[in-house]
Order: structure tokens, then C-alpha cells, then sequence
């Protein structure tokens, strides 16, 4: 597995292919580091980075949860699709499977929602910036409980200076994507992000397809809700 500093030695590699660097000859460490965690979070995102136990840290009598602060979630969650509290897995507001529900969804079948006590929560809410609420809020036994988490996609978190011999959070396949992308964006400061896979593409096509790839798999794991045997529905109704 690649370090962090391997990767930057890379992009000092790819650095010589005639890009001009906005940071002159000589791009010092920290300005490496922070356009490789630009990069990582482009590739981040492209992957759909999941991790199905992504620990949530409850505070009793609160409901709304900020999904990007790294104190609630040990991943900055981008979209959660299943949250689990006291190790069960809440439901979808159809009840038909395992989910979310929308802020709509509460407003209109729990208008109460806003005063109720505090108790197991039973229902989560997603909505806008990466905000999760839970109804009713936990109480103080559910929290000591523990064992809550979320199912989600997350973004690779930002390394620093400090952790040049750690190894990035990111499949080691697209290391050199990641340098390639972080070389281009230190040469061309307003790149986007639509134009850095471009990039990518035309340099090495291969890591293009890795990263699409990964996507797939990874949109696999998420959406893979389908039946299994031990929540089948017998075809015949018992009398």
C-alpha cells in the first residue's frame, strides 16, 4: 500500500510533464498535501465510497445530527442510506423495508414530531446538507446502549503533514489517479472536477475504468436490499 508520501513524490513526477505549477519550480509539502486531498476527494466521490458501520455517536435528548461533523460519525457521510441504533436497523416510512424516511414524511404522518418525548429512536430522517434527524430523540439509556451506526456513502478523509508514512483511505488501485489529478490541479488552479477526470481519461484510460468499476461495486453494496432467505414472503396466505 502506497503512503501518503509516495503519492507526493508522484505528483513531483507528474509535475515534470510540462505543468506549469502556480506554486513555482518547488511546491512546498503542505501545498502538495492539500491538492492531494483535493484530488482524494474528487475520487471520493466519483467511487461512491461505502461503508456499511459507520459509528454514530449519540447525544441524549438531541435528534438532529450533522453527518459531516467527524465528533457525531466516524466518516464525513455524504448519504446515508440505513441507520441502525442499539444494533436495529430502523425502517422506510412504508415500513416495506429498511430506511429513511423524507422530513415530508414526518411532517405529515408525525406532525407532533417536533414536542415528543424523547425515547428509542424509531425513524430516520434525512435532509438537506448532510443533516440526520432521529424521532423520537434517544434518551439516556439508548445512548450508554450504544452500538448505533450508519450505512452510507463518505467522503476519504483530508490527511496532513503529519501523516506522510500513513496510508490514504482510498483503494491503492487509483494512487496514481490520485497524484496524476492532484499534479493537474496544483498546475491549474481553477481545474474542476469534471475537468480533472477528463484529464485522467486522456492520460490512462485504464484508471478511468478502475474508478468506474469501483462505482458499480460499490452501488452494488448499497442497493443491494433484495430479498434473502430469511425475510421471505410465502406465496399463500395462512388461514
Amino acid at each position: 500500500m502506497a503512503t501518503l508520501q509516495t503519492i507526493l513524490d508522484n505528483i513531483d513526477r507528474f509535475l515534470q510533464f510540462d505543468l506549469d505549477n502556480m506554486y513555482g519550480e518547488s511546491p512546498t509539502t503542505q501545498q502538495k498535501v492539500d491538492g492531494f486531498n483535493w484530488a482524494q476527494r474528487t475520487v471520493s466521490k466519483l467511487i461512491f465510497q461505502y461503508d456499511p458501520k459507520i459509528t454514530l455517536t449519540l447525544t441524549a435528548d438531541q435528534a438532529s445530527y450533522d453527518l459531516r461533523n467527524t465528533s457525531v460519525v466516524s466518516r464525513k457521510v455524504i448519504r446515508p442510506y440505513a441507520v441502525i441504533i442499539n444494533g436495529n436497523m430502523l425502517w422506510n416510512a412504508a415500513y416495506t423495508e429498511r430506511g429513511l424516511w423524507t422530513l415530508q414524511e414526518l411532517e405529515r404522518m408525525i406532525p407532533s414530531w417536533r414536542t415528543d418525548s424523547s425515547g428509542t429512536p424509531t425513524k430516520g430522517v434525512y435532509y438537506g446538507n448532510q443533516k440526520l434527524l432521529l424521532h423520537p430523540a434517544p434518551t439516556t439509556a439508548v445512548v450508554n446502549a450504544g452500538d448505533n451506526y450508519i450505512s452510507g456513502q463518505y467522503l476519504a478523509a483530508d490527511m496532513t503533514t503529519a501523516q506522510l508514512a500513513s496510508t490514504p483511505d482510498i483503494p491503492e488501485e487509483l494512487h496514481e489517479a490520485i497524484a496524476f489529478c492532484a499534479a493537474a490541479r496544483l498546475a491549474l488552479p481553477n481545474l474542476s472536477e469534471a475537468e480533472a477526470w477528463q484529464r485522467i481519461t486522456a492520460f490512462n484510460a485504464e484508471w478511468r475504468s478502475m474508478a468506474d468499476d469501483m462505482r458499480r461495486e460499490n452501488m452494488r453494496a448499497i442497493q443491494s436490499w433484495g430479498s434473502t432467505t430469511g425475510n421471505i414472503t410465502p406465496d399463500f396466505m395462512v388461514m
